[in-house]
């Protein structure tokens, strides 16, 4: 049986940025302990700005039914933004979120507008020179020994969870995205075969009926049942005699287009 109701796009971007939440909340709780042991215990901005993040997704997905599409669109956009420029600040070249670059405007492109996906990447890549020369001209430096950074368990850790969650994320999009336009396909398909069946019959219907049965539109007769039976094509030739006698008195009369073909 055909369903009454195709998926609309509203309900699947609703659908993937929810999963989107989701899975940078689970991500985002797991690797709690390594930002933790990575910053030695301590909590100064440039360490509590993950926390805030993760504080932020945790809450847009728990109240993710109260909140519109736009919404926590703009909100996944700020938190890869801060997450970004901190990472930045704090690891230069070495941070893992150098990625956000790449996967954050094709997210957004999927539920929003190339338009804005362009614009997103124009400020990552912004964040991202700017970065570049404050390092390079030794406005910023390493607070910490690259040599021992990359050696780290933790690093390698952390960088692996948050490249996971994003490749993962970006994976599920492109799937649900495909099994949205794949359902959506075969349902159209199936709506146009029950469409056609439904004229065929109707169509075998109108044309061996026994009854003077007329369809008009905007005072013109665009379709008679092509009947053998002999009592129904003179019953509506004297109709047609008696609509062109009104016709030629001045009244208000039917044109029709079987005249034309007959």
């Amino acid at each position: 049986m055909i369903s009454n109701k195709i998926n609309t796009l509203e309900q699947q971007y609703h659908k993937l940025i929810d999963s989107v939440f989701r899975i940078f909340s689970i991500i985002g709780v797991l690797i709690i302990p390594t930002l933790i042991y990575r910053s030695g215990y301590l909590f100064g901005l440039e360490n509590l700005i993950p926390y805030i993040a993760i504080g932020i997704i945790l809450l847009t997905y728990f109240f993710r039914n109260k909140i519109l599409l736009k919404i926590k669109v703009y909100i996944l956009v700020f938190i890869i933004t801060l997450v970004f420029s901190n990472g930045l600040f704090n690891f230069g070249f070495l941070v893992s979120s150098k990625i956000y670059i790449l996967l954050a405007p094709i997210f957004i492109v999927f539920i929003l507008s190339y338009k804005k996906a362009l614009q997103v990447l124009i400020v990552l890549f912004i964040i991202y020179v700017i970065s570049a020369y404050l390092y390079t001209t030794g406005y910023w430096t390493h607070n910490f020994d690259a040599n021992t950074h990359v050696t780290k368990p933790v690093t390698w850790l952390l960088d692996g969870l948050i490249l996971l969650a994003s490749s993962y994320a970006l994976l599920y999009i492109g799937q649900a995205n495909k099994e949205f336009n794949s359902k959506n396909f075969a349902e159209l398909e199936l709506r146009a075969i029950n469409l056609q069946d439904r004229e065929e019959r109707y169509r075998g219907l109108f044309e061996s009926a026994e009854l003077s049965i007329l369809i008009i539109k905007d005072d013109i007769i665009i379709n008679v049942p092509k009947s053998d039976n002999a009592e129904v094509m003179k019953l509506f030739n004297e109709m047609m005699g008696k609509m062109n006698t009104s016709k030629s008195s001045g009244s208000n009369s039917y044109k029709s287009t079987w005249d034309k073909e007959n």
